[in-house]
């Protein structure tokens, strides 16, 4: 089941509703043909296994939405704690992928990830997302020294944890150990003409995203950078690591932000990966489901997954201090 039949099941089920009045005001219902994989895996709850294995459970927020934590249930555990913002066009929640991924983060690295379900369009825009996520990187700082503190996102998360280090930034706010941003989306107008150029390569997104993006900015310019962080400022920023693939509407932009980046003196860790497409990272050889996605793309797209996930798995590993062995 390829990502372009994936979105018509699920425009099925948006035939009635809020929802459906939504995106039919959009004009994307009968117009993008893909957002990101399976119908079945849109808006889904971790799997069983998955509590049974970790020490999973969640608070709520002040707005009333979860925000999920994941820990090994034994082990040695790290004082690290990843802040994971998950993609899915603004528009999606949390994909099996995405489980998996943190769930592989915690058990390698015996740290904490906690995984807010931050508001998606309609429900919310960039303004009610931040009056979320801010304050809970707050809550973690408050309790963590910021240097064990990662914030990683893919995506519409990759974009949001970008903005996020530019407004902590602005505020005068401790920036995080590191932030570690996957196929990022940087700028939610699409205007920069790379785009059409790899536009034929790319068999999960297509251009038309973009309505999701000036949905997800509401009343505010696209170009503000909490909504397009391509327009923030480097000031103040601390570690960034940028995984991109060519193969990715979204990697012009990635590419553009890298040069910024290079002009500003700021030092950038570009990765940049030729042929894999949109968060390949998260098709990796533990959630095997996904693996067709990327033999589209190229044969051994598992295995490039598999590479990539070391690479960030080497990242988080830096500065990696034991808390305590669990029972």
């Amino acid at each position: 089941m390829l990502l372009r039949e994936w979105w018509t099941a699920l425009r099925d089920d948006l035939a009635t509703g809020a929802e459906a009045l939504f995106f039919a005001s959009l004009g994307v219902v009968a117009e993008v043909p893909g957002l990101l994989r399976f119908h079945k895996n849109a808006h889904a709850r971790p799997a069983p296994s998955m509590k049974k294995k970790f020490d999973f459970r969640y608070a709520r927020a002040e707005n009333g939405r979860k925000v999920y934590l994941i820990r090994p249930k034994s082990g040695i555990r790290t004082k690290k704690t990843i802040l994971y913002l998950h993609g899915g066009g603004y528009v999606v929640e949390f994909f099996q992928e995405h489980w998996y991924f943190m769930g592989r983060l915690a058990e390698e690295l015996g740290c904490t990830v906690v995984a807010p379900d931050y508001p998606v369009v309609p429900s919310g825009t960039y303004r009610e997302v931040f009056a979320m996520i801010e304050p809970i990187y707050r809550a973690i700082v408050g309790k963590i020294d910021p240097k064990d503190v990662v914030v990683m996102g893919d995506s519409a998360g990759g974009g949001m944890s970008l903005a996020l280090c530019q407004k902590l930034a602005q505020d005068g706010l401790p920036q995080p150990g590191q932030a570690i941003l996957l196929s990022p989306w940087m700028d939610v107008s699409m205007t920069n003409p790379e785009i059409q150029r790899v536009r034929k390569k790319d068999r999960i997104l297509h251009p038309k995203l973009k309505r999701f993006g000036f949905a997800y900015a509401g009343d505010t310019s696209v170009m503000n950078y909490l909504v397009s962080p391509l327009y923030g400022s480097f000031q103040g920023l601390g570690k960034i690591t940028l995984f991109t693939g060519t193969s990715d509407i979204l990697n012009p932009d990635a590419r553009k932000w890298a040069e910024r980046a290079k002009e500003a003196g700021f030092p950038l860790d570009y990765r940049e990966k030729q042929g894999m497409p949109h968060v390949w990272m998260l098709f990796h050889k533990r959630a095997l489901a996904s693996e067709h996605v990327l033999r589209q793309y190229d044969r051994n797209g598992a295995h490039y997954a598999e590479e990539t996930v070391q690479e960030i798995l080497a990242l988080l590993r830096e500065q990696e201090e034991p808390e305590s062995a669990g029972t």
